[in-house]
C-alpha cells in the first residue's frame, strides 16, 4: 500500500511540474493595440483615476430577488463602493484593498457596518451578488 502511494506521488509531482513547466500564452500585438486605441478614444488620453457609474441593479441572495438602482464609486484598483437603492432598502457594499490585502464591510438599511469575513472580499464574492 506504501509503495503505490509513493508511486502515485510521484506520479503527481511529475505532472504538476509539467503543468507548471508550460509557458503562458503569448499575448496578440493588433488585439492589444486595438485595446489601447479604444481606451484612448474613451478618455481622450486623459489618466482616469477615479470613476463614477449610475444604473439599474438586480439584487440576488437565495430566494430573495430585488431591482432598484445602483451607484459604483472606484478610486484607482484598491478601493470602490456600491451603494443599491433596493424595493427592500438601501445596502452599501465597501472594497479596500490599499493595505495589501483584501478587506471590506457591508451596510444594509440603518444597520451598523458588518466587516467581510477576508476569504469572502476577492471579487466582491458574497451570499448575494449584484449585477449593474
Amino acid at each position: 500500500m506504501l509503495r503505490i502511494s509513493l508511486i502515485v506521488l510521484l506520479f503527481l509531482a511529475s505532472i504538476s511540474s509539467l503543468v507548471l513547466a508550460q509557458t503562458p500564452p503569448s499575448s496578440d500585438p493588433p488585439a492589444l493595440a486595438f485595446a489601447s486605441q479604444s481606451i484612448t478614444a474613451m478618455t481622450g488620453g486623459n489618466f482616469i483615476s477615479d470613476v463614477t457609474l449610475t444604473g439599474n441593479a438586480t439584487w440576488i441572495a437565495g430566494s430573495d430577488n430585488e431591482n432598484g438602482s445602483s451607484t459604483l464609486y472606484a478610486k484607482g484598483t484598491g478601493e470602490s463602493r456600491i451603494d443599491l437603492n433596493l424595493t427592500s432598502g438601501t445596502r452599501t457594499d465597501i472594497r479596500n484593498d490599499t493595505a495589501g490585502y483584501p478587506q471590506g464591510a457591508s451596510v444594509v438599511g440603518n444597520a451598523d457596518q458588518q466587516a467581510w469575513a477576508r476569504y469572502t472580499t476577492a471579487g466582491l464574492t458574497r451570499a448575494g451578488s449584484t449585477s449593474v
